[in-house]
């Protein structure tokens, strides 16, 4: 975090830190690409962690935990270029929206449709309540979309499919 290797005090100024949804975006944008992301963070000399590193890693943590499915040993997006409103991860059977810009209220979501079969789509904090997706002109609309979330930085759906997932 912040401008220095280890544990630096200056490391914790407003002016060079980012918040820690950029820490959580980064992460994401990270392994959308296929790639891993190590944040380094180091206790001070007597062993302890800056307040603003415990808070900033808690934030993320919590989402980090919540969404570790879509952030832990996931391919990188099947899709060539990164859609507007946030990453795409994957895996054999699934594939998953990390979504920071929602469509206005009532609008669908659209994807780059699959060479793969759609099976169903839910939010990856409610799998129990299923979306609903519809194919046309070579993309799939996603509706609905999640309820307002002010703590998240980005929402997940998991859209499950057929096999590996596979562009167009």
């Amino acid at each position: 975090m912040g401008a220095f290797w280890g544990y630096n005090p200056r490391n914790y100024q407003a002016k060079i830190l980012k918040t820690p949804e950029h820490y959580v975006e980064t992460l994401v944008k990270v392994a959308s690409l296929g790639g891993n992301y190590l944040l380094n963070v180091g206790p001070d000399p007597t062993g302890k962690f800056h307040p603003v590193a415990i808070a900033y890693l808690t934030k993320i943590g919590k989402w980090v935990n919540a969404n570790r499915e879509a952030v832990h040993g996931v391919a990188q997006s099947p899709f060539k270029d990164k859609p507007g409103w946030g990453y795409v991860t994957a895996r054999a059977g699934k594939v998953y929206l990390i979504v920071a810009d929602w469509p206005a209220e009532g609008k669908p979501l659209l994807v780059p449709a699959l060479q793969n079969k759609c099976l169903g789509a839910h939010l990856l904090a409610d799998p129990g309540k299923p979306l609903k997706v519809t194919a046309e002109d070579n993309q799939w609309s996603v509706l609905p979309g999640p309820a307002s979330d002010a703590d998240a930085p980005f929402h997940v759906i998991v859209l499950e499919v057929e096999g590996a997932p596979c562009a167009l």
